[in-house]
């Protein structure tokens, strides 16, 4: 769905909903008017947002997933934002039901459960058992949420535009705010999106016996409906079950976050991994529910993060900014060197603790801080990725105190690579040369940086917009000589990261793309070598 389908809703309807919500915010003291003491903005903004409602409250959630946007104190009021939301009547669901899947409730299961097991502000969810005897949730949404939101999302984008004019929004970008919100909801709002995540991670995990994930009953879902089998698993929040079950919960919280980083480096994961969507079986498998928030990281940014991790570990300021800003929207003009100096003394700050011991959340609330003080912003799905991390460090410690997030993401820095690569590094880490191996790639990260950067190089190559062109003439100096040279050694090794990574289009398992570079850095490497001989000949000659 996209908002600007909505611009010609009942134009009377926003009138007076905007005029509501302007009213709530001038009641609370937020409007530009305003001469409140800022320090109680937190608790201000959490009261208007509560009484604007639904979306109000979806907006302060949202809000609360990005402290790269809001200050500790705004996320932290956010955080608790609930909507108190009454129960729909069971018979307006079922009527939703019927009308969406063109079948009756008793038609379509051998058994359903008037009462729902959840509410929210978007939809409820039902307990079912089909007729072949498969147990099943149905998550039918409210009636009215989407006509509703469609106002709702359209004065916020009014609202933020207004921000934006009086100057609110404090660089921001308050309307680029509102249209990402608005696409969250929306997205939430198409529960065919959360089939299809759901559709993705089934395929992925369907030959890891480790892992449960439902599957969707194509036949009674729709964009209003959505029908997955159960898992019986136990959430790990059930802290009293589980600790009646005989497993290794060092072990436990190991394969969980194992299972996050997998995803992630696959490029697609699951951003809400807290303990009510992760379930335990008596026999150690681990289930994963909810699919409503997914984030996608393209090879592109999933590079840039490890080399982020990479020069975190080897405590390189440099190299972390150089990151930061390719994986983050910038809202003012950056001072590059100011912002290497406060990554310094970040990295002063914690580079003097084992990995044992390093706090996880504070190293990555302590890093948006910096970037949200030097007006950089992440993107969506890497903000996404972000709360995904720090729900994970807090599901993790919860199973098991000891296990260690950052240990886990250095062991697996070098699969975050393209897919090929993997199976090339875990020997080299297990045999405790991890430190040698961020060297490593610490070197290869610089050499792919000349000429300018072999992520844009590689970007080319795939977009087909890569033309070679060598010229022997000028190259007799030393200073042509050693560029030449370069060039050649990152094409090569441009080349076997292709190749390695096996990047499409791929022939008989050769990615062609990759052998090209390969051929075109060593036909390079020879003409090097032709160059220097002819040039030294020429001088014996003189």
């Amino acid at each position: 769905m996209n908002l600007a389908l909505f611009d010609l809703s009942d134009v009377s309807a926003r009138t007076a909903r905007l005029r509501e919500v302007t009213g709530i915010l001038n009641k609370h003291d937020l409007l530009p008017t305003s001469r409140a003491n800022p320090d109680t903005l937190p608790e201000r903004l959490h009261a208007a947002l509560l009484e604007v409602g639904p979306t109000g409250v979806k907006l302060g959630q949202f809000l609360a997933q990005r402290p790269d946007l809001v200050s500790p104190e705004v996320v932290s009021q956010l955080g608790s934002l609930h909507a108190d939301v009454p129960p729909e009547p069971s018979a307006v669901s079922r009527r939703t039901f019927e009308e969406e899947t063109g079948q009756t409730i008793d038609t379509a299961f051998a058994s359903f459960w008037p009462e729902p097991i959840a509410s929210g502000s978007v939809g409820q969810v039902f307990h079912a058992r089909l007729h072949d005897g498969r147990a099943v949730v149905v998550k039918i949404r409210r009636e009215g949420a989407l006509e509703s939101c469609r106002v709702d999302l359209l004065v916020l984008r009014d609202v933020a535009r207004m921000a934006g004019a009086f100057g609110m929004d404090e660089g921001m970008g308050a309307s680029d705010i509102a249209q990402r919100f608005s696409e969250a909801v929306l997205a939430e709002l198409d529960f065919r999106q959360e089939a299809a995540h759901l559709r993705w991670f089934h395929d992925f995990f369907e030959d890891d016996d480790r892992v449960e994930i439902p599957e969707v009953v194509d036949a009674l879902s729709t964009e209003a409906v959505l029908t997955m089998t159960r898992l019986e698993g136990v959430p790990i929040a059930d802290e009293p079950r589980i600790e009646m079950m005989d497993v290794d919960r060092g072990e436990l919280a190991s394969r969980g976050v194992d299972l996050v980083l997998q995803m992630i480096r696959a490029g697609r994961f699951h951003a809400d991994p807290h303990p009510g969507n992760l379930l335990l079986y008596e026999d150690g498998r681990v289930g994963l529910v909810d699919f409503g928030m997914v984030g996608h990281l393209s090879p592109e940014a999933r590079r840039h993060l490890m080399r982020g991790v990479s020069a975190f570990l080897d405590n390189d300021a440099r190299r972390c900014a150089k990151a930061l800003r390719r994986v983050c929207k910038s809202h003012k003009d950056v001072d590059t060197a100011s912002l290497e100096r406060d990554l310094q003394v970040l990295l002063d700050r914690y580079g003097a603790m084992d990995l044992a011991d390093l706090p996880v959340q504070d190293v990555l609330l302590d890093s948006v801080a910096v970037l949200r003080e030097h007006g950089l912003e992440l993107g969506g799905d890497n903000a996404l990725l972000l709360r995904c991390l720090l729900l994970l460090d807090g599901t993790a410690r919860r199973i098991d105190a000891d296990v260690n997030l950052v240990e886990a993401i250095s062991r697996s820095q070098a699969t975050g690579m393209p897919d090929g690569l993997a199976d090339l590094l875990p020997p080299l880490l297990e045999s405790g040369a991890g430190s040698a191996a961020r060297s490593v790639f610490g070197s290869v990260d610089a050499l792919l940086d000349v000429p300018e950067d072999v992520g844009g190089l590689l970007e080319v190559v795939r977009d087909g917009r890569l033309a070679v062109k060598v010229s022997l003439e000028g190259l007799d100096g030393a200073v042509h000589r050693l560029t030449w040279a370069t060039v050649s050694a990152a094409l090569l090794l441009g080349g076997c990261v292709l190749l390695a990574a096996e990047v499409a289009p791929v022939v008989l398992g050769i990615s062609l793309f990759g052998l090209f570079l390969l051929l075109t850095g060593s036909v390079s490497s020879i003409a090097l070598l032709v160059s220097i001989a002819l040039h030294h000949l020429g001088r014996k000659s003189r």
